[in-house]
């Protein structure tokens, strides 16, 4: 019996080693009791016992946490990492107070991010994130307080530009790797064409692992290209769906300390609060014709009190109340620009309390359009297993950007290029994720 346990810990261990070390910690841990109560499960167990504290004295150090080699050096912890995440009421706050100390095991890059002024620390976290590297507490701590710093101006829930080709990009939902090849594809473009606008249409976080890496790589790829890249604001970007989907877990699990988690978390919230909602875009061909995109997360707005009066975008800028951290305190517009579906069949909207969702048909969509002087809508929101999906006569395409949903593969995921074509811009181009077809984009468009 004792035999199997062990094994079955070991086994835990292995697989939980790189992502959830407290996880890691603890079952070998108890492989080490076990062995010491019976040195008989295993040959060589001596051996053995030598090689498991050598591999938790290193995992302990990559934590910067003292673990002595008992089950009492857990406990406190233990009881942070297993208990229901305690549900964060507002956006917190960092006070000085509260910032991280150092310790021994993070001096080496103190010279790197000790001043939250220098934006070095953009470089740091993207390049480690390129190569795939551990990033430590305080570069984390120090990218997000510079993000926070940044981004303190009065956000807007509307950016309106104009370009000549412009890329768009799903839910990322987490799904680090298929994001970094997105981007090394991008670093391509841009080298080649400078001008291009890249929006990226929110849920970066939730439903996979690797979300915190997601996010941070997206973010400082936009740091780094301010006038390319957009970020907008989707549904997962949001205090309460984070705490049952994933992201708030993730961090809990990356960090282990719960102070940390809350002083981390409150920067990210008040960075996802001030995202925009909608992108309007101008394509402008050679031969002088515009095509108006317009980009956002979920759907257009919809007034349920006239809903048969399209909503103006330029009402809409004064009236949304985007700065909040949750949907528990959207107003109607926001609950339909993040939250809701296109439907077919459907004439002009309808309201699925119990589920959640809000559909809105051709007719209402196109007057929306009509009335905004618009031509085509991007959108994301949903999950689709061919990576793309039309509505509405080709006028509105939904996008999905990552093959993997709670870490499991589902199918293809593609990005979209609007790029002239016959003196249009009316025909979509899908590019599928995978290293192979987008180098063989570059070489024949480029």
């Amino acid at each position: 019996m004792n035999a199997n346990n062990y094994q079955k810990l070991l086994q835990e261990a292995n697989l939980v080693e790189s992502r959830n070390i407290l996880k890691c910690l603890q079952n070998l841990l108890e492989c080490v009791q076990l062995l010491e109560e019976d040195p008989e499960i295993i040959k060589n167990s001596t051996k053995e016992k030598a090689n498991l504290k050598i591999r938790i004295l290193r995992l302990g150090d990559k934590l910067n946490v003292d673990y002595s080699l008992n089950s009492e050096s857990l406990e406190s912890e233990e009881v942070e990492e297993f208990k229901e995440a305690a549900e964060p009421e507002k956006v917190v706050e960092v006070e000085e107070s509260k910032k991280p100390k150092e310790t021994e095991q993070v001096v080496e890059s103190k010279e790197e991010i000790k001043s939250e002024e220098k934006p070095e620390i953009i470089n740091i976290i993207y390049s480690k994130l390129k190569k795939k590297k551990t990033i430590t507490y305080n570069e984390y701590f120090s990218f997000y307080s510079y993000v926070d710093k940044i981004t303190r101006e009065e956000p807007v829930a509307i950016i309106r530009e104009e370009s000549e080709i412009a890329y768009f990009i799903g839910d990322t939902h987490g799904s680090y790797e298929e994001s970094l090849i997105i981007i090394t594809y991008f670093e391509k473009i841009l080298e080649k064409s400078p001008d291009v606008k890249i929006i990226f249409d929110g849920d970066y976080v939730d439903r996979n692992l690797y979300d915190l890496e997601n996010l941070t790589l997206i973010t400082a790829f936009f740091l780094l290209h301010p006038n390319n890249v957009v970020m907008l604001r989707g549904n997962h970007e949001d205090q309460k769906i984070n705490k049952y989907y994933g992201f708030y877990r993730n961090i809990k699990d990356y960090f282990i300390i719960q102070d940390r988690i809350d002083e981390i978390y409150g920067l990210i919230l008040k960075f996802f609060t001030r995202l925009p909602i909608i992108h309007v875009l101008a394509l402008k061909a050679s031969n002088n014709e515009v095509k108006r995109i317009i980009t956002v997360h979920g759907g257009i707005p919809v007034d349920i009190e006239i809903p048969s009066n399209p909503v103006s975008l330029d009402d809409l800028e004064s009236k949304i109340n985007f700065k909040v951290p949750s949907y528990e305190h959207f107003d109607n517009y926001m609950s339909w620009l993040l939250w809701s579906d296109p439907k077919e069949n459907v004439i002009d909207y309808e309201l699925h309390p119990e589920t959640g969702r809000h559909y809105f048909g051709e007719s209402t969509f196109q007057k929306f359009m009509k009335i905004n002087n618009l031509d085509f809508m991007v959108r994301a929101h949903e999950v689709l297993e061919e990576g793309y999906k039309f509505f509405f006569n080709k006028r509105l395409v939904s996008l999905f950007s990552t093959s993997y949903y709670k870490n499991r593969k589902i199918g293809n995921a593609v990005i979209m290029r609007l790029k002239e074509k016959n003196g249009s811009f009316n025909s979509p181009e899908f590019i599928s994720i995978n290293e192979s077809t987008m180098n063989k984009d570059i070489k024949e468009n480029f």
